[in-house]
C-alpha cells in the first residue's frame, strides 16, 4: 500500500513539474488574460485553435485576442523569449508567399521565414479549414528548428 501511495505522489510531483499548455489548464490559469478572450469563440473554433504541446521556454505568461475570423495567443517567458501562435478559420486563399518550405509531421507544408528577431511559419489544414501561423520570438541559433518543434506540436 505503501509503495501505490509513494507512485501516486511521484506521478503527481512529476506532472506538476512540467508545463501544461491544454486549453483547460490555460483557461484555469489565465482566466483574465487567455479565458475571458476565448469564451467568446464557438466550441467548434476552441477545439481547432492551435495550442502547442510544447514550447522551448519557461512560461510567464499567456493572453489571448480575437477579432473577426482569427484568434492569436501569446506565450511569454520572462526573458525575452515569445511565442505567436494565429488561427485563422475559415480562411480562403490568403496564404503569404513564403521561399522556405517546410514538411510537418502531418503531411502539411508549411511556408516559413527568417525574420529580424523572429522565425515565421505559417500552413493551412484542410480537414479544420484553418491556417495556422507560428512566430517564435528568440536570440538562439536554432529558432528555426524551435518553431518547427512548435508547428509539430499544434
Amino acid at each position: 500500500m505503501k509503495k501505490i501511495f509513494a507512485l501516486i505522489g511521484f506521478l503527481l510531483l512529476v506532472g506538476c513539474s512540467s508545463q501544461d499548455l491544454g486549453m483547460t489548464d490555460l483557461k484555469e490559469t489565465y482566466q483574465e488574460s487567455f479565458a475571458n478572450p476565448i469564451e467568446s469563440l464557438s466550441e467548434e473554433q476552441q477545439s481547432t485553435i492551435g495550442l502547442p504541446k510544447d514550447i522551448p521556454f519557461s512560461l510567464s505568461s499567456v493572453g489571448a485576442t480575437t477579432e473577426d475570423n482569427q484568434v492569436q495567443i501569446e506565450y511569454q517567458s520572462d526573458s525575452s523569449e515569445r511565442l505567436l501562435v494565429t488561427t485563422i478559420f475559415q480562411p480562403g486563399n490568403i496564404l503569404q508567399d513564403l521561399e522556405q518550405q517546410l514538411n510537418l509531421n502531418s503531411g502539411a507544408v508549411a511556408g516559413a521565414e527568417e525574420r529580424n528577431d523572429s522565425f515565421y511559419m505559417e500552413w493551412y489544414n484542410g480537414d479544420q479549414d484553418v491556417i495556422y501561423q507560428v512566430e517564435y520570438f528568440s536570440s538562439e541559433e536554432d529558432r528555426a528548428e524551435q518553431t518547427l518543434n512548435i508547428a509539430n506540436s499544434i
